[in-house]
């Protein structure tokens, strides 16, 4: 008799055991279907009612780039809404544009996109095939200059190497950085108010060559530690009153001495 309740005690809690697994996980299924169903009208609403559909894009750090220009590369209009834009796509599209070194993109609800941008600076014009091509201080190639434009100084020519130049591309050729290099150090001195630089010759990282138009010799420049070079020939220049016996090239490369032919 004993066995016998006992048995059948168990197979009613296990019935209702059963049931009540039931009853919750039914409980479980409406509430999903409710959260997703809310969710769903909200997406909707979303959609459909252009609360959150762009109506202002800021554009913030543009100097060389036209704000136009900007714009249509962002690929941003009215039809996007706030809720679903990528601004990481945003940000890729700007970072395609050679002037363009560093971009983020903001969102600001209800309507509001930024863009913030940092851009490139042209720093020299480099010749190649008697083309000319505005580069960065990093040898950032921003854009082909086109006939007639104004070109930064300073022109840098007679770069070797075989890497294609076209806007975007940074260029890896050391003699470049040389030159930028040289530039940079030789104008921190007064001298530079006084001559006009015409060209820069990019032979070799130790063979940099500047051209006067008011000198009749060229100006060598070393490897390294350019501003100590641009000190000595700012104090030859004081020393010697603004006249130096150079024909050919006054080489600056040699530590604390210069050679002048």
């Amino acid at each position: 008799m004993t066995t016998h309740t006992f048995a059948a005690s168990r197979h009613r809690g296990t019935g209702q055991k059963l049931f009540r697994a039931f009853a919750n996980t039914m409980t479980f299924f409406l509430f999903v279907a409710f959260v997703g169903g809310v969710a769903y009208g909200l997406y909707r609403f979303a959609i459909q009612s252009r609360t959150f559909n762009v109506r202002t894009v800021h554009i913030e750090g543009a100097c060389f780039l036209q704000e136009a220009d900007i714009l249509a590369q962002s690929g941003i209009t009215s039809d996007d809404n706030l809720l679903f834009l990528n601004v990481s796509s945003v940000r890729d599209r700007m970072l395609a544009i050679p002037y363009v070194r560093t971009c983020e993109a903001l969102r600001t609800f209800p309507d509001t996109v930024t863009i913030r941008i940092v851009e490139r600076v042209p720093k020299a014009t480099l010749v190649v095939n008697n083309r000319n091509y505005e580069i960065d201080e990093e040898s950032v190639v921003l854009r082909e200059i086109p006939s007639g434009d104004p070109c930064p100084e300073p022109f840098i020519t007679n770069v070797g190497g075989s890497q294609a130049v076209e806007p975007g591309l940074r260029l890896e050729q050391p003699e470049i950085a040389q030159a930028l290099s040289a530039w940079k150090a030789f104008r921190a001195e007064p001298i530079a108010q006084e001559i006009t630089l015409s060209e820069i010759a990019a032979l070799r990282v130790n063979d940099i060559r500047m051209y006067f138009n008011e000198l009749p010799f060229e100006v060598r420049w070393g490897r390294k530690d350019f501003e100590s070079q641009a000190r000595r020939f700012e104090t030859l220049w004081r020393a010697k009153e603004k006249w130096l016996p150079c024909a050919e090239y006054l080489d600056l490369r040699f530590d604390r001495d210069v050679a002048c032919k």
